[in-house]
C-alpha cells in the first residue's frame, strides 16, 4: 500500500463492495506510512455493504486527521433488514490488524442527523479477527461496532490524537453501541492516562469475553459516562466475562450497569481504584458472579451508587481498603452471597467488608440468604452509619469472622434494624475498645428474632450483642439462643446507659422465649449485663438463663445499681445453675448495703472499758445476696467504725486519741478497720477504751466511691467501769482502762486460781495482790483438788436408816411369829418376807449413794436395782391374779365355778389335792358318777307327775333328758381320757391333751385361760428374774474390765459448785435400768388400775395400785430426772433422789404391810372379810341386771364361806411351788386345769 500514489483512496458507495484476500490473508502493508488509506462515503444509502475478508492491515502510520479506514455516511438507509435482523453495513471477517499507529477504523456521521437508535444505521461487524500491537483502533460516531470472536492484544494509545486519544474504542458526544462477544483481550498494558474503551452515551454489551493481563496506567479498562437526562437509555451489560490479572473495570458516572455470570480472579492491584467500579449516581447489578484470589489496595466497589448483588461469591480476597463493598447514599440489596476467606487489612478500626453510609437521607441495606465465613477485618466487618437507615438481615449465616471491632455494627443516628434467622457463630471482636460482636447504638428500633448467637467472643462488653450510647430504643428479642458467648462484661448481652436527654420517652421492649446458656463473662454478667434504665418496662416471658458464668459477680444477670430500673422482672425468668467460680450466683449488682451478722438484743450492747466487741458485717447487693467476692474484687473496700458520743455528737476512731470541744480526751478505738472477704467483714478484735458513757456506733467506707447503705438501726454502746476484781488505771489523758491484778508466777491464774487485787485504782502491786483458789481447789497455790464433802449425807444415812432397819427387822419377826394367821397365809407368807427383804436391800444401797470409787458405785447399783426389781416382781405377783380372778359386777361364772360340788371338794382344802394326783383322780371319778345317778333319779321322779303336767312340760323334759344323756356321756369320756385304765397312772402329756380337748368344749374356757396366764406369768418371772440379777453382776464386771486401764482423771469431774466428784462408769447403765423400772411401773399401773373396780380380790392389791401412783411420780422417774438435769450437781442430786425415792419405796412397804400388823393386833387376822373384798347386790328390779347403772341394794349376808372358797381358788391358781416333807415340788399348769375339767358342763 506504500506504493499507492494517492494518500487516500476515496470510494463513493453506490453498491455493495467486497474485498477478499487469499486464504492465508492478503496484506495491506503500509510500511509505516499513510498512503492508501480508505475513505468510504455513503450519500444515498440503499442498503449497500462493505466487506473485508482475509485482509491483513499492518504497519499503518496515521498523519494528522488521516485514518486507515474511514466510513462516512449521510444516509438514513445505510443498512439492510433481513428477518428482523439488522445486518451490518461493514463487515470485517478473518482480518488482522497488526502494528498500526492511529485510528484504524472510523465511522462518521454528521451531528445534524442525530436521533435515537441512529447507531443502527451504521453497523460495523468485526468477526474472527485479530488486533495485535495497535495504537488506536476504533473511533465511533453514532455507530454500532460488533466484535465477535476477536483477539485483541498489545494495545496502546494513538499518539496522533491528543484531544481524543484512542486505545481500542473511543466515542464522544454521540450515542454509540459496542458489542463485544466471544473475544479475548490479553497482554495489554496501556501507557498514560487512557482507557481501552472510552466513551460517553455508550451502550456496551460484552458477552463471553476474557480480559487477561490487561492493564492501563490510569487503572481502569473502561471509562464510560452517561447522563441522567439522556434520551438514549444507555446501559452496560457484562455477561460471562472473565477478568483475570487486569486493571479495574469501569470508571464513569450515571451508568446503568449489569454484571452477570462473570469471574474476577487472580487480580493484584497496587492502585487505589476499586476492582469493579467507582461509578457515582449509577445503578449497578451484579448477578451470579465470582470474585476470587484478589490482592488489592482498594475494594471492589466505591462510589455513590445503588447496588443489587445477587448470587455472588467472594473467595480469597485480600484488601487494604476501607471497605471491599463501599456503599454511599443509596439503597443496597444483597441476596445469596457467599463470602469466604476475606481479609480486610486496611487501617485499624477502619477496614470493613461492607461499609454502608446512608448519608442524610433514609436508605436501606438488605442482606438475605447469605453465607459469610472464615474472614478477617481490621474494623467492623459490616458497618453502617448515617443519619437514618434500615438494616435488614435475614436467613443468613455469619461464621468464624475475626474483626478488630464488631462483626456487625450500626451506629447511625437513627436506625431500624431487623434481624431474623441469623446463625451467628464463632465470631470474634478483638478490639478491646469496641463493644460486642454485634453492636448498635443511638436511636434504635431493633428486632432480633429466631436467631442463634453462639460461641462469639468480645474483648470488652457483649460477647454476642452490645447496645450502648442509647438515645432511645424499641427492642424485640424473641425466640433467640445466646450460647457459649464470651466477653469481659455481659457474656451474651450488654445493655449500656441511656442518654439522659430522652429519658422521658418510653418505647416498647419485648424479651420473650430466649435462652441464655453457658455464656461467660470475665468480670460481670455471665448472661446479661444491663445499665439501661428502661429495661424494667420490658414485657418478658419464658426466658431461660442457665449455666452461665461470671468471674466476679452475676453469673446469670448483672446490673451495677438500680436493679429495679436496669433489669427486667427476674421473677418471670428461669434462672438455674448460674455461677461465679463454681458458686451459684444467678443475679447480682454492685455492693448496696451492709447488714449486721452479730446478734445484739435491741441493737444495744454493754461492755467494760477496754473490752472487746466482736462484730461481723455482711455486704449485700441490691437483690439482698451476700457478695461472695471470691476473686477479692471488692476486698479493697474498707469499713471503718467510729464512735459518736451521745452527749457531744462527735465521731472518732482509728486508734488515736480524740478530743471533744471541751478538749477532754474521751475514748480510743482499736481494731475498728476491716475489709470484706467473701462478703464478710469480721472485726473480732474491735476494742473500745472509753470513759463510762453511752455512745453510738457509726460507719464509714474507704476506697469505694459508690454509696453503701446501712441496713440496721444504730448500735448503742454502753461503756461500763471496770469489773470488781480489776484495777482502774487512767492514762495521762484521763481515759480509763482496766488491768487484771498480777500475782506471783507460782499462782496458776485462770487454771486453778485467780489473782485478788489489793488496790482498786492506779496501783497493781504483785507483792500485795493475793492468789485465791478457784472453787474445787485448795492449798497455798491451789494445786490440790477439793472434793465434795458427803459427811453430812453419811450422817443423815445413819440417823434415818438405822431406825428404819430396826423397824423393818421388828416387822419381819412379827410376820414370822404370826405366819399362821390367815391374813398372812392367804396373802402369801413368803411373798411378804421377800418384799421385806427387797425393801431392806434397797435401803442398803442408800449407804453407797455417796460413792467415791467403783466398788462403792457397784454396791449401790447392785442393791438398788435388785431391791427395786424384787419389789416390783412381788407387786406383779399380787396384781396379775387379781386382774384375772377379780370379779366385776354382773360376772358370776367364777362364782358358779367355786360353788360347784366337785371343785368345792378340792379347793376347800387345796393342800390335799396338790399332794396326791392319784387320789384326786379317783375321787373325781367317783364324784362324777354319783352326780350322774342323782340327776337320773331326779328325772325319773319328774316323770311320775300328772299327765297334764307331763303334756304341759313335754318339751322341757325332752330337753332335760337330752342334756342328761349328753352330760353323762361327756363325763364318762373325760374320765376315760384322764384315766384310760384303772391301774395306769396319768402322765403330764395325757393331762395336756385332755385339757386341750376340754378347753375347746368348755363354756368357761376364759377361766381356764386366766389360770394358764397366771401360771405362765409366774413361771416366767421365776425364770427371768435370776437372769436379770445375773445381768446386773455381768455388766458390773464388763464395765470394770473395759475401763480398768482408762485414764483415771476422766472419772473425776467438777460439779457445778466447783468441787470434784467421782463419776462412775455405771451411771449410763443405771440410767438404762431406771428407764426399764419406770416402764415396768407404767405398764403395771395401766393394767392394774382396772382392779380398783373389781371385787373378790385381796384389799392389799388395791393398796399396791395406790402405791404405784406414788412410784410413778417419785420412783425411777426421779432418778431419770437426776441423770438428765442434775448430772453435774452430785451433792444436790443425792439428796434429791434420796428424799423422793425414800418416800416412794417406803410408801410401797407401808401400803403393803399395814393391814397385817393392824388386823393381827386387833385379833381379826382370821376374818377374811377384813382383808378380802366382797360385796353383793340385788339385781335391778327394772332391768334384771347388776350393770345397768341403777342404784342397787346391798345384800347383807355373811360371805365368809364364799370368801374362803375364792381364796382357796386363788391359792390353787397362784401356786407353782410346793414345800412338802422337806422337798420342793413344782405344780404344773396341766394339773390345775384338770381339776377344772370335770365340771365343764355343770357351770
Amino acid at each position: 500500500m506504500s506504493k499507492v500514489l494517492d494518500y487516500s483512496i476515496d470510494v463513493m458507495v453506490l453498491s455493495n463492495i467486497t474485498l477478499i484476500g487469499n486464504e492465508k490473508g492478503t496484506e495491506f502493508d503500509y510500511k509505516n506510512g499513510y498512503r492508501g488509506a480508505f475513505s468510504f462515503t455513503c450519500l444515498i444509502g440503499k442498503g449497500e455493504t462493505i466487506k473485508f475478508k482475509n485482509i491483513i492491515f499492518k504497519n499503518y502510520l496515521a498523519q494528522n486527521k488521516v485514518y486507515g479506514l474511514k466510513i462516512t455516511s449521510t444516509s438514513h438507509n445505510f443498512f439492510a433488514i433481513m428477518d428482523n435482523y439488522v445486518k451490518p453495513q461493514v463487515l470485517f471477517n478473518k482480518c488482522k490488524f497488526l502494528n498500526n499507529h492511529g485510528k484504524i477504523i472510523e465511522t462518521y456521521r454528521p451531528s445534524e442527523y442525530s436521533y435515537p437508535n441512529i447507531y443502527k444505521s451504521s453497523i460495523v461487524q468485526i468477526k474472527d479477527s485479530i488486533f495485535i500491537n495497535n495504537y488506536g483502533v476504533l473511533y465511533s460516531h453514532q455507530s454500532k461496532f460488533i466484535l465477535d470472536n476477536c483477539y485483541i492484544s498489545e494495545l496502546q494509545v494513538d499518539t496522533n490524537e491528543e484531544e481524543d486519544p484512542v486505545v481500542f474504542f473511543f466515542s464522544k458526544f454521540t450515542v454509540n453501541f459496542l458489542d463485544i462477544k466471544n473475544s479475548i483481550f490479553e497482554n495489554i498494558n496501556v501507557k498514560g492516562p487512557n482507557f481501552i474503551i472510552e466513551s460517553d452515551f455508550l451502550i456496551l454489551e460484552i458477552n463471553n469475553t476474557t480480559f487477561r493481563n490487561t492493564h492501563t496506567d490510569y487503572g481502569y479498562l473502561f471509562s464510560i459516562t452517561s447522563h441522567s437526562s439522556s434520551e438514549y437509555h444507555e446501559y452496560i451489560k457484562l455477561n460471562n466475562i472473565v477478568l483475570n490479572d487486569s486493571s479495574s473495570l469501569l470508571h464513569g458516572n450515571y451508568n446503568n450497569c449489569e454484571i452477570s455470570n462473570s469471574v474476577f480472579q487472580n487480580i493484584t492491584m497496587s492502585s487505589v481504584f476499586p476492582v469493579l467500579t467507582d461509578s457515582k449516581y449509577s445503578n449497578i447489578t451484579i448477578l451470579n458472579t465470582l470474585f476470587e484470589n484478589l490482592n488489592i489496595i482498594n475494594g471492589l466497589i466505591d462510589g455513590e451508587s445503588g447496588y443489587i448483588i445477587d448470587n455472588v461469591k467472594l473467595r480469597n480476597i485480600n484488601s487494604n481498603s476501607k471497605a471491599i463493598f463501599k456503599f454511599i447514599y443509596h439503597d443496597i440489596f444483597i441476596n445469596n452471597i457467599e463470602i469466604e476467606n476475606i481479609k480486610c487489612n486496611g487501617e485499624g478500626k477502619d477496614s470493613s467488608f461492607i461499609f454502608f453510609d446512608s448519608g442524610e437521607d433514609h436508605k436501606k441495606l438488605t442482606i438475605l440468604n447469605s453465607n459469610i465465613k472464615d474472614s478477617i477485618s481490621n474494623g467492623p466487618f459490616i458497618k453502617a452509619i448515617g443519619n437514618s437507615n434500615d438494616m435488614i438481615i435475614r436467613n443468613t449465616n455469619i461464621n468464624n469472622i475475626t474483626s478488630y471491632g464488631s462483626v456487625i455494627e450500626n451506629i447511625s443516628t437513627k436506625a431500624t434494624i431487623s434481624i431474623s434467622n441469623l446463625n451467628f457463630t464463632n465470631n470474634r471482636n478483638i478490639n478491646k475498645m469496641d463493644c460486642g460482636s454485634i453492636h448498635f447504638s443511638n436511636d434504635l428500633h431493633l428486632s432480633i428474632k429466631d436467631s442463634q448467637l453462639k460461641n462469639n467472643i468480645g474483648k470488652i462488653n457483649g460477647g454476642a450483642l452490645c447496645i450502648n450510647n442509647i438515645l432511645n430504643m424499641e427492642l424485640y428479642l424473641i425466640s433467640n439462643i445466646f450460647e457459649n458467648n464470651n466477653a469481659i462484661n455481659g457474656g451474651a448481652l450488654y445493655l449500656g446507659k441511656q442518654d439522659s436527654i430522652k429519658q422521658n420517652i418510653n418505647r416498647t421492649i419485648v424479651i420473650k422465649n430466649n435462652i441464655f446458656r453457658e455464656n461467660i463473662a470475665e468480670n460481670f454478667g455471665g448472661g446479661i449485663y444491663s445499665e439501661y434504665s428502661k429495661l424494667y418496662l420490658a414485657e418478658t416471658d419464658n426466658n431461660t438463663i442457665i449455666h452461665n458464668e461470671a468471674g466476679i459477680m452475676g453469673g446469670g444477670a448483672y446490673s451495677p445499681k438500680s436493679v429495679d430500673k436496669n433489669l427486667f422482672d427476674i421473677k418471670l425468668c428461669k434462672f438455674e445453675n448460674n455461677t461465679v467460680n463454681s458458686d451459684i450466683n444467678d443475679y447480682s449488682s454492685k455492693p448496696s448495703f451492709i447488714s449486721l451478722n452479730t446478734t445484739l438484743e435491741n441493737n444495744s450492747v454493754t461492755i467494760i472499758t477496754g473490752g472487746f466487741l466482736p462484730l461481723q458485717f455482711l455486704l449485700h447487693d441490691e437483690f439482698g445476696n451476700i457478695m461472695k467476692d471470691i476473686t477479692k474484687y471488692y476486698s479493697s473496700i474498707t469499713l471503718k467504725l467510729l464512735l459518736e458520743n451521745e452527749d457531744n455528737k462527735h465521731s472518732y476512731g482509728d486508734g488515736d486519741y480524740f478530743q471533744t470541744e471541751k478538749k477532754n480526751v474521751e475514748y480510743i478505738l482499736y481494731g475498728n478497720l476491716g475489709s470484706f472477704i467473701n462478703g464478710k467483714c469480721e472485726l473480732n478484735n474491735f476494742r473500745i477504751f472509753a470513759n463510762p458513757n453511752k455512745y453510738h456506733l457509726k460507719f464509714k467506707f474507704d476506697n469505694y466511691k459508690e454509696t453503701i447503705n446501712i441496713n440496721f438501726d444504730d448500735i448503742e454502746i454502753k461503756v461500763l467501769t471496770c469489773k470488781e476484781n480489776q484495777i482502774k488505771m487512767y492514762d495521762k489523758n484521763g481515759i480509763l482502762h482496766c488491768e487484771n491484778p498480777i500475782c506471783d508466777n507460782r499462782c496458776p491464774i485462770e487454771i486453778t486460781a485467780y489473782c485478788k487485787s489489793f488496790y482498786e485504782e492506779n496501783i497493781n502491786d504483785i507483792n500485795k495482790n493475793e492468789c485465791k483458789c478457784l472453787p474445787g481447789w485448795k492449798s497455798t497455790f491451789c494445786g490440790d483438788r477439793q472434793y465434795v464433802d458427803f459427811s453430812y449425807f453419811d450422817n443423815t444415812m445413819v440417823v434415818t436408816q438405822i431406825p428404819l432397819y430396826i423397824l423393818l427387822f421388828a416387822y419381819i419377826i412379827f410376820i414370822i411369829l404370826n405366819k399362821k394367821a390367815h391374813i398372812i397365809k392367804d396373802q402369801g407368807y413368803y411373798k411378804i418376807l421377800l418384799f421385806s427383804f427387797a425393801f431392806f436391800i434397797y435401803n442398803i444401797s442408800n449407804f453407797f449413794s455417796a460413792y467415791n470409787n467403783y466398788a462403792e458405785c457397784s454396791f449401790n447399783f447392785i442393791f438398788k436395782h435388785i431391791g427395786i426389781s424384787l419389789m416390783l416382781v412381788i407387786f406383779f405377783v399380787y396384781i396379775m391374779p387379781g386382774l384375772k380372778l377379780g370379779i366385776q359386777a354382773g360376772e358370776d361364772n367364777k362364782l358358779k365355778l367355786i360353788d360347784s360340788e366337785t371343785i368345792v371338794s378340792h379347793i376347800s382344802n387345796p393342800d390335799n389335792c396338790l399332794h396326791d394326783k392319784d387320789t384326786y383322780f379317783k375321787e373325781s371319778k367317783s364324784l362324777e358318777r354319783s352326780k350322774s345317778m342323782n340327776k337320773t333319779k331326779s328325772l325319773n321322779k319328774n316323770k311320775s307327775t300328772s299327765d297334764e303336767n307331763i303334756k304341759k312340760n313335754n318339751y322341757e323334759l325332752s330337753s332335760i333328758n337330752l342334756k342328761e344323756e349328753y352330760v353323762l356321756q361327756s363325763v364318762e369320756q373325760k374320765l376315760n381320757i384322764m384315766n384310760p385304765s384303772n391301774t395306769e397312772e396319768i402322765n403330764d402329756y395325757q393331762l395336756k391333751a385332755k385339757n386341750k380337748i376340754i378347753k375347746k368344749q368348755n363354756p368357761n374356757s376364759n377361766i381356764m385361760s386366766y389360770i394358764e396366764q397366771i401360771h405362765s406369768s409366774i413361771i416366767k418371772i421365776l425364770i427371768i428374774y435370776p437372769f436379770y440379777v445375773i445381768l446386773i453382776f455381768f455388766l458390773i464386771l464388763i464395765i470394770k474390765l473395759k475401763y480398768n486401764n482408762s485414764n483415771k482423771e476422766l472419772s473425776v469431774i467438777q460439779s457445778n459448785n466447783g468441787n470434784w466428784i467421782y463419776k462412775c462408769d455405771l451411771e449410763n447403765v443405771d440410767f438404762f435400768f431406771n428407764c426399764i423400772d419406770f416402764l415396768f411401773l407404767i405398764i403395771m399401773l395401766i393394767n392394774g388400775k382396772k382392779i380398783l373396780k373389781y371385787q373378790y380380790i385381796f384389799k392389799c392389791t388395791k393398796y399396791i395400785i395406790y402405791s404405784l401412783y406414788i412410784g410413778v411420780a417419785f420412783g425411777p422417774l426421779i432418778n431419770i430426772y437426776g441423770y438428765l438435769i442434775l448430772n453435774n450437781q452430785r451433792y444436790s442430786r443425792i439428796f434429791f433422789e434420796y428424799i423422793l425415792n425414800s418416800i416412794c419405796y417406803s410408801a410401797f412397804f407401808i401400803l403393803l404391810s399395814w393391814d397385817k400388823v393392824y388386823y393381827i393386833i386387833k385379833k381379826e387376822s382370821n376374818n377374811p372379810n377384813k382383808y378380802f373384798l366382797i360385796e353383793k347386790y340385788e339385781k335391778c328390779s327394772i332391768h334384771n341386771s347388776l350393770t345397768c347403772g341403777c342404784q342397787l341394794n346391798r345384800i347383807d349376808k355373811d360371805n365368809t364361806v364364799s370368801i374362803k372358797k375364792y381364796i382357796n381358788f386363788y391359792k390353787l391358781c397362784t401356786s407353782v411351788i410346793e414345800f412338802q416333807e422337806g422337798s420342793i415340788r413344782i405344780i404344773k399348769e396341766s394339773f390345775k386345769l384338770s381339776i377344772m375339767s370335770i365340771n365343764d358342763n355343770m357351770f
